[in-house]
């Protein structure tokens, strides 16, 4: 009996609180359904953009399989539009600039890396590689050295030093040639890409040698 009096005045005083304060509690428990709602939505509004990005991606490497060059054209250009932050677009603009350099259309190969340069820092470092060969092989090595700078991080060491050493060469600078490859030979040593790379620029470090060698015994330049 004592047990359903207390339950009776707890029940009593709950109602009396829920009167008194009724509508603050109400209206908390709209906005947390509401952020709840909001998170939701807009994890799935994330979600589904990603899914949207990737499904273009496909699309141009499926254009690009298919040599359809131009679809490809368009499709990156609608990434680069409505997707531009996205990982995806850099990737459509990296896959269609190769593309385009095998069907011989350089310039519109140069045009599309270079949209890439102030994309995210793993887009924008392979696009600048990329684009300092193209511009080796147009016979435009000055241009080529201006998006390489000194400044490299640690990761990319290896790859950019080593084109580095590419273009200062073309530009007649053997001796920062040299340093740039020794710099690349010690990036592809802390990276793990020694292998094949790392050989390719001990090739080179040991032509140049020579060739420095025979210019001194000759008293060439």
């Amino acid at each position: 009996m004592r047990e359903d009096l207390e339950q009776e005045e707890q029940l009593a005083a709950l109602k009396a609180f829920w009167a008194t304060n009724r509508k603050w509690i109400t209206t908390i428990l709209a906005i947390l359904v509401l952020l709840s709602f909001s998170t939701t939505g807009w994890r799935y509004y994330k979600e589904n953009r990603l899914l949207k990005a990737s499904k273009l991606l496909s699309s141009v490497e499926q254009s690009v399989e298919e040599q359809k060059i131009d679809d490809a054209i368009l499709i990156t250009n609608e990434l680069s539009k409505n997707y531009a932050s996205y990982l995806q677009a850099g990737l459509a603009g990296l896959i269609l600039s190769k593309a385009l350099v095998f069907d011989d259309r350089v310039e519109e190969a140069e045009f599309q890396l270079r949209k890439l340069l102030n994309f995210n820092s793993e887009v924008s470092w392979i696009a600048r590689v990329r684009l300092a060969g193209l511009l080796l092989d147009m016979n435009k090595p000055a241009e080529a050295l201006e998006i390489l700078p000194e400044e490299i991080p640690a990761i990319w060491t290896g790859i950019v030093s080593d084109r580095r050493g590419d273009v200062l060469l073309a530009l007649g600078k053997k001796n920062e040639a040299k340093r740039a490859w020794l710099k690349a030979l010690d990036g592809y040593g802390k990276d793990g890409a020694g292998g094949i790379a790392g050989n390719m620029v001990k090739m080179k470090l040991a032509t140049i040698e020579a060739l420095q060698s025979v210019e001194k015994k000759t008293g060439a330049k």
